[in-house]
């Protein structure tokens, strides 16, 4: 397996993989918070079902994956 130091589309391939699993994780992390099942969800997010509460715990982790990627790239890039 290739090291942290590997690019790969701009990036260290250790740093796509983190990204990966937080977004693998999304939908489960929001159905525990609120209580709902994960495949819920899921339809949530792909559109065939509406819930404004699950729509903006969508909208407010993707930002926060957003922010950790940004905080991952100024590290990397030495401005952490």
């Amino acid at each position: 397996m290739k090291t942290s130091t590997t690019k790969a589309h701009g990036g260290p391939l250790l740093t796509q993989y983190k990204v990966i699993g937080l977004m693998r994780g999304m939908y489960s992390r929001i159905a525990e918070r609120l209580g709902v099942d994960r495949s819920f969800v899921s339809r949530v997010a792909n559109g065939s079902r509406r819930s404004e509460r699950i729509e903006a715990e969508l909208q407010k982790e993707l930002g926060n994956i957003e922010r950790l990627i940004a905080k991952e790239k100024r590290i990397l890039r030495g401005r952490g």
